[in-house]
């Protein structure tokens, strides 16, 4: 905590996550990461009771990576927008973006239908 700076009004929750994406996304590049075997899928993770909880979570992490960073950040987190996209580096513009795109998409697969993009 003593090399937080707070630029830009940031939260150290922003901060603090922000260090914990880079470091999942350094953990990722190493020759470690390359050769464990990560056979665990999403489906075996320990989910909520409901079934409607366990379907949004699965839609929630079959999203691309960019979307579902947005999304955790936003809902799961409880961050603002703005909040959001400090701690991914983003403009507010790119992750509103984002945001819209994933809830589209969350929508399309909510109601059973299929994306036409």
């Amino acid at each position: 905590m003593a090399q937080f700076e707070g630029r830009n009004n940031a939260a150290p929750k922003s901060w603090l996550i922000r260090i914990a994406i880079n470091t999942c996304k350094n953990i990722r590049r190493t020759a470690w990461f390359r050769k464990t075997d990560r056979s665990v899928t999403p489906e075996e993770l320990p989910l909520p009771a409901q079934e409607e909880d366990r379907t949004l979570l699965m839609t929630v992490q079959a999203l691309p990576d960019k979307q579902r960073e947005v999304v955790i950040l936003r809902y799961y987190h409880g961050m603002s927008l703005d909040e959001a996209a400090r701690t991914l580096g983003l403009s507010r513009s790119t992750a509103f973006h984002r945001l819209q795109k994933a809830l589209k998409r969350l929508r399309i697969q909510w109601e059973g239908g299929t994306e036409n993009e």
